[in-house]
């Protein structure tokens, strides 16, 4: 039987500070972190399971950090404690093998043979029997052959961000699984300058967590991540028994089928069957510190997500403000928390962190795109009130314009006689949004940026009005002139540009924000 010692064997892709990519283990990752200065994989979900999982580790093995001074003190010397980490991971290496007969890491070790798929399926990228050949992707999912270290990077990922789907059973109800906790939802993630220092980003202080979630009486083992628990993954739903479980959640019960090619172990075949699930009742965000919510009157509390005609930065306040800063309708991810306490106590004294979000979007359970941003945010602004609502304010100019434009084109869209049930889509033809918000982005930041420097809000304000105009007034000329080389009348199409200019002219920049103890007034 072939083995793949996750601990000692190289599969992590890592960039080197000397900027060579390799390949390292979990063992030379979490006790050299400071010669890695970030994990990359061509997929962004590898690259956010392969994060979350290091966290894991290291919460185990450290029980830590306890709290902000802890966190101090690793931080001042630019790592955690190594050794702890590699006894932990010494003591826990027979969890750790990607092929072992009695407990495979993250998978489980009983499952029916009958149900094998290609191994194509554990990959969003990937063309499989149920992800239809992709644009970049025509391979047979039959051929695909993926060696134990890509094998064990995409299980990781599976595990976190795999659609809700009918798998394999004998039961029909038993087939029908629900997505895993990652899936559709923009996961934020933390950066520094090396990957200790993105981990120590992320890694949460114990007392801080403790304080936000507690399992029903009764559930359970104490709070252990996947390769801890007694047992294999069950597919019944179960209370996480706390962030270590819901960081290593087994959302699929997997088990990879190794095979020997030409000399080498490769893994073509796998089965997949539905894993555990959360059980109602449950609220992710009493676990999760790495995702925006925002509340729904009907749904309550649901993860913020990536939309495909929506740009992050038109989000920001989501990732920034939440109900200590005067809203009670949505809360940003807790490690920004837990950044504004690092910071208003001393301790991190970075004035910009460059926040990445990623996120994974489907469609009836197949993939639809993916994406990898960065937010650049300065720490001076996470609980400034009075900015947040300055940046609001500039939110509200840039929505107020794309609405106006829209507007102004559906009314067009009726003096040339288009029929009602087709307006939609002529004004969505155009792309005059798509022209308009990505003209407004790079410029956004530098607002958000003067913002927080402490420039006067007011002539911010003032330069940020007349780049929305000029962009929206730029996206109608564009549009404008696709119509006229398509024969439409252009006296309608200038009638058209007139009211746009009369609308954009009464977009103002308003007054001072009122600060309240409740919710937040913008001024007219």
């Amino acid at each position: 039987m072939p083995t793949f010692d996750l601990v000692t064997e190289p599969w992590v892709p890592c960039l080197l500070t000397n900027g060579h990519l390799v390949e390292r283990s979990l063992l030379d990752v979490l006790t050299a972190p400071q010669d890695v200065r970030e994990i990359v994989d061509p997929s962004p979900l590898v690259t956010v399971a392969l994060h979350r999982l290091l966290l894991a580790i290291l919460h185990t093995a450290l029980d830590g950090p306890l709290d902000e001074d802890e966190w101090a003190t690793w931080w001042e010397v630019g790592c955690w404690p190594v050794d702890p980490v590699r006894q932990y991971l010494q003591r826990w290496q027979h969890r750790f093998d990607l092929f072992d007969p009695d407990r495979p890491f993250y998978q489980h070790p009983d499952l029916d043979r009958r149900y094998l798929a290609e191994s194509a399926r554990l990959a969003t990228e990937l063309a499989s029997s149920f992800n239809a050949p992709l644009l970049f992707d025509h391979s047979h999912p039959a051929q695909v052959a993926l060696s134990p270290a890509a094998a064990a990077r995409y299980l990781v990922a599976f595990q976190a961000f795999s659609t809700g789907q009918t798998l394999s059973a004998r039961a029909l109800e038993d087939r029908q699984s629900k997505a895993a906790p990652l899936c559709t939802v923009a996961v934020c993630l933390g950066k520094g300058d090396n990957l200790a220092q993105t981990l120590l980003l992320n890694l949460v202080g114990r007392r801080f967590l403790v304080s936000s979630y507690q399992p029903p009486q009764g559930t359970g083992t104490p709070d252990q991540p996947a390769w801890e628990r007694p047992d294999p993954p069950s597919d019944q739903p179960r209370w996480p028994t706390g962030y270590r479980d819901y960081l290593t959640w087994q959302a699929r019960r997997v088990l990879l089928v190794p095979e020997t090619r030409d000399g080498c172990v490769v893994v073509r075949q796998t089965v997949i069957m539905r894993g555990e699930s959360f059980p109602d009742g449950f609220e992710q965000r009493q676990l999760e510190t790495m995702v925006p919510f925002r509340k729904d009157g009907n749904k309550g509390w649901l993860a913020l997500a990536f939309r495909e005609d929506r740009a992050l930065w038109r989000d920001s306040l989501a990732l920034i403000q939440t109900v200590a800063t005067g809203s009670d309708e949505q809360q940003r991810p807790r490690i920004v928390d837990w950044w504004a306490s690092l910071y208003c106590l001393g301790m991190l004294q970075v004035p910009v962190l460059p926040l990445d979000v990623a996120g994974f979007v489907p469609v009836k359970a197949k993939p639809l795109f993916w994406r990898y941003e960065r937010f650049p945010l300065p720490l001076s602004v996470i609980d400034n009130q009075e900015v947040l609502l300055w940046i609001r304010q500039l939110l509200e100019m840039a929505e107020t314009a794309a609405r106006s434009l829209v507007e102004v084109l559906r009314g067009l869209a009726t003096d040339l006689g288009i029929k009602k049930e087709q307006v939609r889509d002529f004004v969505t033809g155009l792309g005059v949004e798509r022209v308009f918000w990505a003209a407004l982005e790079p410029t956004f930041y530098t607002m958000f940026y003067r913002l927080s420097r402490g420039e006067p809000p007011l002539a911010v304000c003032a330069d940020w009005r007349t780049v929305v105009q000029r962009s929206a007034q730029r996206a109608f000329e564009q549009a404008a002139l696709a119509l006229q080389r398509a024969g439409r009348p252009i006296l309608l199409v200038a009638d058209a540009e007139s009211r746009l200019h009369a609308k954009l002219a009464r977009i103002t920049c308003g007054a001072a924000p009122t600060v309240s103890s409740g919710n937040e007034e913008v001024g007219e």
